[in-house]
């Protein structure tokens, strides 16, 4: 019975069997690939977060050394390789802009 079916009929029929399990209820409502959200790099240890649609999320990760001391006014310097684990689970800090007033 199986040799006999298409490609097309192999395709239709296992989505139909999935639509079909799935109205049931027999899968899980959300199904994540791992709930691991850490990522090493040579710059540290990145902590992040799955939000609420089930996607891996890393905030606030610098992309230079912060602009204080000599750095000031200073082009950005790439960031030095660490081991230190970092909280990326908010946003860092905004830059400073003018308002509008019009």
């Amino acid at each position: 019975m199986i040799k006999d079916l298409t490609r097309r009929d192999f395709i239709k029929n296992s989505a139909l069997g999935f639509l079909a399990v799935n109205t049931v209820g027999i899968l899980p409502e959300k199904v994540f690939a791992a709930d691991n959200c850490t990522v090493k790099t040579r710059y540290g240890k990145f902590n992040g977060f799955l939000d609420e649609n089930g996607v891996k999320t890393w905030l606030g990760i610098p992309f230079a050394q912060p602009p204080v001391g000599k750095l000031r006014w200073q082009a950005p310097q790439s960031l030095k390789p660490s081991n230190k684990s970092f909280d990326a689970k908010k946003f860092g800090y905004a830059a400073v802009q003018n308002t509008d007033p019009t």
